[in-house]
């Protein structure tokens, strides 16, 4: 009998043992889960916070709206749609006012830019600085040019019209006249060179006056005026203190 009775006990105590080690298998295995899904959901926050932070600093910093690779010979420019609008301010005689506007289409550095390496380019030497070689960027060369004609139409305008010729005089014998020469046929050939093919229509300006082709109001397809700027803002001069663009 009392064997009989340590036979059951040894046997209860193996069915204790059994199911505790059973139990504590069930708890390491639902310890295990959680600890998984908790390193996974983890790793899909982590990823979805460094991916927002990613786009969030990728809209932040701007975009180039042009590209200029380390061998290129001229930047690469989009183009866009241009409606040529009639602007006063650029017909106008001089003025403070009208001036400042002929002024602040030159960007700073008066259309020079620094070259990084321009052999590789194929480009001939520059005009060396203390800060390194700069070029002239042609479309500022043209706007200089049409600024010094402007200027030197309304002084001889004036001259003829009130027969004042003391200012014209001055002018003539403060500017060179090969310099401003030049600029009517280098011009010629910048006109040429652009090829605007654009149609324009006659329009009918008033009921006594005849059809004109006056150029106002019509699209044409040009380089984008903010990738130009973009360009100028991040290579221009920074050696150049003068701000006329007639000068």
């Amino acid at each position: 009998m009392a064997a009989f009775e340590d036979h059951l006990n040894s046997t209860e105590g193996l069915l204790k043992s059994h199911d505790l080690v059973y139990l504590k298998q069930r708890r390491s295995r639902w310890s295990l889960f959680r600890s998984w899904f908790g390193s996974f959901a983890l790793g899909v926050v982590t990823s979805a916070l460094i991916f927002g932070i990613a786009s969030q600093s990728s809209r932040l910093i701007p975009k180039k709206s042009y590209s200029f690779a380390d061998t290129d010979l001229l930047p690469n420019v989009p183009y866009e749609t241009v409606t040529f609008q009639a602007d006063a301010m650029f017909s106008q005689r001089p003025t403070d006012d009208t001036d400042f506007a002929w002024d602040m289409l030159l960007p700073p550095g008066r259309g020079y830019v620094f070259v990084s390496d321009p052999q590789s380019r194929g480009l001939p030497e520059g005009e060396q600085t203390a800060w390194g070689q700069i070029y002239s960027v042609s479309m500022f060369h043209q706007l200089h040019c049409l600024a010094q004609l402007r200027k030197m139409y309304w002084v001889f305008r004036d001259g003829v019209v009130t027969g004042e010729t003391t200012n014209a005089r001055t002018f003539a014998g403060r500017v060179s006249t090969d310099h401003v020469s030049h600029c009517f046929d280098y011009l010629r050939q910048a006109i040429f060179c652009s090829g605007d093919m654009t149609l324009e229509w006659p329009k009918q300006d008033g009921p006594s006056s005849g059809a004109v082709v006056d150029g106002w109001n019509i699209p044409h397809t040009c380089k984008s005026p903010k990738s130009i700027a973009d360009f100028m803002d991040e290579h221009h001069f920074n050696g150049s203190m003068l701000f006329d663009a007639a000068g």
